[in-house]
């Protein structure tokens, strides 16, 4: 499940726990995160002139934990470097929790290492005329990828068509399924026999949709090859804290991000205080 969340907040920059004068940034925040114990957490936030959609979804063998709708943004967060960037957001009486309205919450999470390995191609194909757009990608040096076992359709449908992705000599064959295009063999010189999940290092990849469902005057793919490995540094961290209607604390939850990633991205600075 993922989590993707796009506001403007406020933040305070530390470094090494000493305070400096509060910036406030625009921030884009996005993340996902599975974690061990069975915690999920999944969720969405827009601000923008028009209107805020703020959403976050917690969910664990404890209760589930929704926020709805809100016509007002977050109190600002509080972001904080220090060999990492942080992003708390607080709502006050926002949320459920088991269908209970009138729940508070605070969130707190930390940046603390890049994406996992990701390298995305997309690829598509047009009806009338049959026009081509092949997704490449060189690499120098030679690095690492993944066999994939499907290719995703994000315009149009696949139907029954094929799609090829060709990593250097090996070529993989994949039939439509409708909705994605799943793998279905990979040949190369050696006869080698690679299947899904096989890593590879390559210095040239292309994807390339052969035929798509004839119904749709549009179909574009898209496939990760990347290896999905987490980048060096310490794992993402993610909190929470919620308040029943009372104010008193109801639940909360403290977990590192292994199986997931959380990116914090601070804008230009629109507001100093001394």
């Amino acid at each position: 499940m993922k989590l993707r969340v796009l506001l403007t907040m406020g933040v305070v920059c530390l470094v090494a726990g000493v305070a400096y004068a509060q910036t406030f940034y625009e921030c884009e925040v996005s993340a996902s995160a599975v974690f061990a114990t069975g915690e999920v957490m999944d969720g969405y936030a827009r601000d923008d002139s028009v209107e805020v959609l703020i959403g976050w979804m917690h969910d664990s063998t404890d209760g589930l934990f929704e926020t709805e709708e809100a016509d007002e943004p977050l109190v600002p967060g509080v972001c904080r470097r220090n060999g990492t960037v942080s992003a708390d957001f607080v709502g006050t009486r926002k949320a459920t929790y088991n269908e209970v309205l009138e729940y508070s919450y605070f969130i707190s999470i930390e940046d603390n290492r890049g994406p996992p390995d990701s390298v995305i191609l997309v690829a598509s194909i047009m009806r009338r005329p049959t026009r081509r757009s092949e997704g490449t990608a060189d690499f120098s040096p030679p690095r690492t990828v993944v066999v994939p076992a499907e290719i995703d359709v994000i315009v149009g449908g696949a139907g029954t068509g094929w799609t090829r992705l060709h990593l250097d000599e090996i070529t993989c064959h994949y039939r439509g399924t409708g909705t994605t295009s799943e793998l279905v063999r990979c040949t190369d010189p050696l006869d080698t026999g690679y299947v899904a999940g096989n890593e590879l290092v390559i210095s040239h990849a292309r994807l390339r949709i052969q035929q798509a469902d004839r119904s749709f005057d549009l179909t574009s793919v898209e496939v990760d090859i990347g290896t999905g490995l987490p980048q060096a540094g310490a794992p993402d961290y993610y909190s929470i804290l919620i308040g029943d209607p009372s104010g008193a604390p109801a639940y909360s939850f403290t977990g590192l991000v292994e199986d997931g990633d959380i990116a914090i991205t601070l804008g230009d600075p629109i507001l100093t205080r001394p």
